[in-house]
């Protein structure tokens, strides 16, 4: 790049001076300032060279913008808050704390930049049945306000061996974002990739001709269906000897790094038998050594590492690493692949099965890698990855040409450095706060567009310690003084500085005693048990830790706000939600071993829920707690239905991924509720259930079979069962006459397309007519008739009921748009992801004077209407009546504010339309009647002139047909409060 076209154009800058002026301290409050404290370039032999500020220039007018640089910042802002969550007592609380922190500031950091960003790869992903989720981004969803510029792709590796956070010895942990821009011409940036595994193997630039792709061939081409190790590190070994001979280098003496796992015994193995130096340790005494020590551990030519299968790339792109080689995450491999197209070197990868892990095989010796389950081949259809190659019928053979499409100057890497890494740059240190000036220093690895070196950037950043500090010198005794010291044991807690927060709350509370208001001295109090509890969470063996804080945290409740702005109700919730999490992964642990453990799984399924209330106290019916709950007391169903797929998979009797695999599905979620439906916990959730007016079957679908679809299929199943309840109960009693059956409603509506006939119709009204309520309240009674259950028809009639995406698309249904707009291509938690992106729109709209045009931002509040309408429903199911209140509360506060945001013809014949659509919706799905007397006080806006003038402005006149549409809709409205309202029935 010419630096002297700078001259004319204020986004070509030195790189330095980039990243200081594109920080914006309005962003986050405890950072309030950046300057590039020092800069250099890592050099090979762990060594580094230091560069001039005006050496490297950056063009910020390219695709990726401003992102050159704010991805360093990015990835130096998460970073500089590790100090908050940083022990050593291996509490693994702080580990989902930090990775739910990155994700929230990530989230932030890119939701308010004009791009549009879709997530590409994503670490930390659930797998397989767990009820247990990692913080992460979500696989892809968008981020970013700007749906007209190019796509930018983004792959996150969040807390690559994040032990360090918990454990002192640990090293080398760190946080990686990987920004590309769409080729025009391609699908893709980078590779979609779901959370699963793949096999790789990465070669330096010296070795780059030797033939990968070649060698995993030779590997796969066996009967067995494995991969054979033996036959890889054999024909590897050839290669670096032929290669290296002339520069001295031979098998023996190649340095390779790989990551120990139990599944990687074999790679140990082979590289021994083929004579490779993999030193005198044993395998198991290597992996020992590691969990006891740093997590790194070299033996021989070998570089064993713990908890981080791809950043030796580093290496290898610097030329201190020949090889990499194991299995391990898809994002990290993605990461792996660009550093080679980027700096050298060869790479070649194949996806393997690891989903029924318990059962061994695939996981353990890589035998029958490519029995893939039905999970791993629904991910793979989703993102366009083919598992098997339709050639050779084997495992699909990936290069890095393949997986990184971007043009590399349209591409940058930021790895944020949290603890030491001594065998990069001389040893580049972790993240370290000085408690006198409040300075934080952050070193963050730049690998930019047109930039061949790796730079290594110490960012110092002024926190709001440094602010404080100076208020606090420039205050006078009394209540300001209390107030600024106050926040500066706040600044000081949130970089983990303990024992200076402690000092200084103490100070407060002496100078607030006599001098400040009643609130400011609660505020002191509370903060002063916040920053204890914190604190303890880092003393002691981890359960006692968690103990001690909670019991700190809850004598700062009864003084807490209801703004509670230090979160110590989410704090508790946090803590709670980890305790319930950790005993259902040890239910899971002796669930796979055989019948005593899953007796002692089951055992612990009840203090599993006494976790859960406790977290449900502190937040109440959020939506996410309320499908814990669900996934908890359904829990032997999801396992039992889960080893049934399992077993009928590795049986090969389960059908190919066509229509016919959900009625498959459908039957085996019955099979498993027939068997268990009389076991104590589901029999005593059942009740618990029937009391609010849940639905026992509908949980067990949204656990089982639509565990993985998205939104608008669950929420399509949902609706399709609530109008076949509703059209039950409406039915009118037939007048039999000989052989003639009288039913007009049921039958004409479901008998030519899914074959319920009139005896079927009979059946059900004489069996509803039996009950005390007259009515059948939800779909698992439809079970206990028998004339339903012969040849399967009620699985058949009922799977068949659920819509699918075409179907939804042609009545476009708003969840599907959501889907498509938001997420690509779906995700199992978009109802968070859109909440999430309407609230930063709302942000940035404020911050950038409504920048959004009318329709994205009318149609982003519909969406948020939509999604609370949608838990509404699912909390119906759930049993939670006044939860789904709530959220079609929320839903309605969506819609007005989209009539606030915009007055005029459109809100009222669109957004007032769906509200009162939504009132007689759940007035008639919860009975009340207050429901549908809104709906009619919301036409009444309409009929009135004068309120609708008001309402809507004086553009929204009776046009098309509207007061018409309005009079008949109240009708409706009316004909329903009489039919609920025992007054108008006696």
């Amino acid at each position: 790049m010419n630096p002297t076209s700078s001259e004319h154009n204020t986004k070509i800058l030195p790189l330095i001076e980039a990243v200081e002026i594109y920080f914006e301290p309005k962003r986050d409050l405890n950072l309030c300032g950046l300057k590039v404290k020092d800069a250099n370039r890592l050099l090979s032999g762990n060594q580094q060279e230091k560069i001039t500020p005006d050496e490297i220039w950056v063009d910020l007018n390219g695709t990726l913008g401003e992102l050159v640089v704010g991805s360093v910042i990015m990835a130096g802002r998460i970073s500089a808050h590790a100090g908050k969550y940083i022990v050593t007592n291996g509490n693994p609380l702080n580990l989902s704390r930090y990775r739910g922190m990155q994700v929230w500031w990530l989230r932030e950091l890119m939701n308010t930049r004009d791009v549009f960003i879709v997530v590409k790869g994503t670490e930390g992903e659930r797998k397989s049945i767990t009820l247990v989720v990692r913080p992460t981004l979500i696989h892809g969803e968008t981020l970013g306000y700007c749906f007209e510029g190019r796509q930018i792709d983004l792959v996150l590796n969040i807390l690559e061996s994040q032990q360090g956070i918990v454990n002192s010895k640990a090293m080398r942990t760190l946080t990686s974002i990987l920004f590309g821009t769409v080729p025009e011409g391609e699908a893709y940036a980078f590779q979609d990739l779901p959370d699963d595994y793949m096999f790789k193997i990465i070669v330096s630039e010296q070795f780059k001709e030797i033939d990968l792709t070649k060698i995993f061939e030779q590997a796969l081409h066996s009967l067995s269906r494995c991969l054979d190790i033996n036959i890889m590190v054999k024909l590897l070994g050839e290669g670096f000897d032929a290669i290296g001979k002339e520069n001295g280098k031979t098998r023996w003496n190649v340095k390779i790094a790989v990551l120990w796992r139990k599944r990687h015994e074999d790679i140990y193995k082979a590289l021994q038998n083929c004579g490779f130096n993999v030193g005198k340790k044993n395998f198991f005494k290597i992996g020992k050594e590691l969990r006891k020590g740093s997590g790194v551990l070299a033996e021989g030519a070998i570089t064993w590492v713990l908890n981080d299968d791809w950043s030796q790339g580093l290496e290898i792109a610097l030329g201190d690493i020949d090889m990499l080689i194991g299995s391990g995450g898809m994002p990290g491999t993605l990461n792996s692949a660009w550093l080679v197209a980027k700096y050298g070197g060869n790479f070649a990868s194949i996806p393997i099965a690891t989903e029924y892990i318990y059962q061994g095989e695939a996981y353990t010796h890589f035998d029958n890698v490519d029995n893939f389950s039905p999970r791993e081949k629904r991910n793979a259809k989703r993102f366009n990855f083919v598992l098997i190659d339709p050639v050779t019928g084997r495992n699909k053979i990936f290069t890095h040409q393949e997986m990184i499409k971007v043009d590399l100057d349209e591409s940058v890497m930021a790895i944020g450095t949290i603890k030491e890494n001594p065998y990069l740059g001389g040893g580049i240190q972790p993240v370290r706060i000085d408690e006198k000036t409040g300075k934080a220093l952050v070193n963050v690895l730049w690998l930019g567009p047109k930039e061949r070196g790796i730079i290594n950037l110490e960012l110092e950043f002024e926190t709001s310690i440094t602010h404080y500090l100076s208020k606090v010198k420039r205050s006078k005794t009394g209540e300001i003084k209390a107030e600024d010291l106050y926040h500066l044991s706040l600044a000081y807690a949130e970089f983990g500085r303990w024992r200076k927060a402690k000092e200084i709350i103490k100070s407060a509370l002496r100078f607030s005693e006599n001098q400040c208001s009643k609130e400011i001295q609660r505020d002191i109090a509370v903060t002063q048990l916040y920053i204890k509890g914190s604190e303890a969470l880092g003393f002691g063996k981890p359960d006692v830790a968690i103990k001690k804080a909670t019991e700190i945290l809850k004598k700062a409740l009864p003084y807490t706000k209801s703004e509670d702005s230090l979160h110590i109700r989410r704090f508790l919730r946090r803590i709670a939600i980890d305790k319930m999490d950790r005993i259902i992964q040890r239910a899971e642990a002796y669930w796979v071993k055989g019948l005593e453990g899953k007796e002692k799984a089951l055992n612990l399924i009840p203090e599993a829920f006494e976790f859960w209330r406790e977290a449900y106290k502190y937040t109440g019916h959020e939506i996410d707690l309320m499908e814990r709950f669900n996934g908890l007391s359904l829990w032997e169903i999801i396992h039992s239905y889960y080893d049934e797929i399992v077993n009928m998979w590795q049986r090969k009797e389960s059908p190919d991924e066509t229509e016919q695999s959900l009625l498959f599905r459908y039957k085996k979620a019955y099979e498993v509720f027939r068997k268990l439906r009389k076991t104590t916990l589901v029999s005593d959730y059942e009740k618990e259930l029937h009391k609010g007016h849940g639905d026992i079957w509908i949980c067990i679908l949204l656990v089982t079979v639509f565990r993985e679809s998205p939104p608008s299929i669950r929420n399509g199943m949902i609706v399709a069962n609530f109008r076949l309840l509703d059209l039950i109960n409406k039915e009118k009693n037939t007048l039999t006459t000989g052989e003639n059956i009288d039913t007009p409603t049921l039958s004409s509506q479901f008998e030519s397309q899914y074959g319920l006939t009139q005896k079927m119709v009979q059946a059900i009204i004489e069996y509803r007519n039996k009950k005390n309520s007259g009515k059948i309240s939800n779909i698992a009674q439809l079970f206990e008739i028998p004339i339903l259950l012969k040849d399967d028809f009620i699985l058949k009639f009922l799977s068949a009921l659920v819509p699918t995406k075409k179907q939804l698309q042609e009545i476009d249904d708003p969840l599907v748009d959501v889907e498509a707009r938001f997420v690509r291509p779906t995700s199992l938690t978009i109802e968070e992801q859109i909440i999430k992106q309407q609230k930063q729109r709302d942000k940035i709209q404020q911050e950038k004077h409504n920048v959004l045009d009318y329709n994205l931002e009318q149609g982003i509040f519909l969406f948020d209407a939509v999604i609370h309408a949608y838990h509404a429903r699912e909390l119906i199911v759930l049993g939670h009546p006044r939860g789904a209140e709530e959220s079609l509360s929320r839903a309605i506060a969506a819609l007005d504010r989209m009539i606030d945001k915009a007055h005029g013809y459109l809100p009222y014949v669109y957004q007032h339309k769906n509200k009162v659509t939504l009132y007689q919706e759940f007035g008639k799905l919860l009975g009340k009647i207050e429901l549908f007397e809104k709906g009619i006080k919301a036409l009444d806006e309409v009929l009135d002139p004068e309120k609708r003038k008001k309402r809507f402005g004086k553009n929204a006149g009776a046009v098309a047909g509207q007061d018409l549409i309005a009079l008949r809709k109240m009708g409706e409205l009316g004909r329903m409060i009489k039919e609920f309202d025992p007054l108008f029935n006696q």
